[in-house]
């Protein structure tokens, strides 16, 4: 492997480690001492003065018109409904469902890049589909909880809420993320 190969390993590890960590520290949040809205709202300005205060040593990028439209599209669904649909999810079901729902977003990525971008489905790829669908259906519905949600089943709608937000952004976000930096795009 090469340098470049093992930087890119060590980024998905981090991001990977990261959203583990997301979500019981969310709902530990929300348990304690934070709304939903509260969390959002956190979580927003915090990136967006992180974003803004990388950029100031960053080079700067010209984003042309057409792109900013799509950039603002991938704004509301990858940050506002994303955000929102994780808050509120997560204060009405347990970390543990709502992990597993999460869990599902690279089955909903191809589901809507073949729907929208039209992109080959084949047997290996339904095969992973149906595996992973029956793979979460059976460890949601053999769960034995102790501390139940809220709400579990509001809770699981918005999770899904949140896959299917988050695999929207990516499908739209996809052409236009490889020609400008992640500083300029998050700014």
């Amino acid at each position: 492997m090469n340098k470049k190969e093992i930087s890119g390993h060590i980024a998905m590890l981090s991001t990977q480690m990261i959203c583990g960590l997301n979500v019981p520290i969310g709902k530990s949040l929300l348990t304690e001492c934070l709304t939903p809205i509260e969390l959002v709202v956190s979580r927003i300005l915090f990136a967006t003065l992180a974003f803004w205060v990388i950029s100031l040593f960053s080079k700067r990028e010209n984003v042309n018109t057409k792109d900013l439209v799509i950039i603002a599209l991938g704004g509301i669904s990858g940050v506002a409904c994303t955000y929102l649909s994780f808050a509120w999810g997560l204060n009405y079901t347990t970390p543990v469902h709502f992990a597993l729902i999460v869990a599902l977003n690279p089955i909903v990525v191809m589901l809507l890049s073949v729907l929208f971008l039209r992109e080959a489905i084949n047997r290996q790829k339904t095969i992973g589909v149906l595996l992973g669908i029956a793979g979460a259906w059976i460890l949601v519905s053999q769960m034995d909880i102790v501390t139940p949600g809220k709400n579990n089943m509001l809770g699981i709608v918005f999770a899904i809420a949140n896959t299917v937000m988050l695999g929207f952004y990516l499908i739209i976000i996809r052409k236009v993320a490889i020609k400008y930096s992640p500083v300029t795009l998050q700014k």
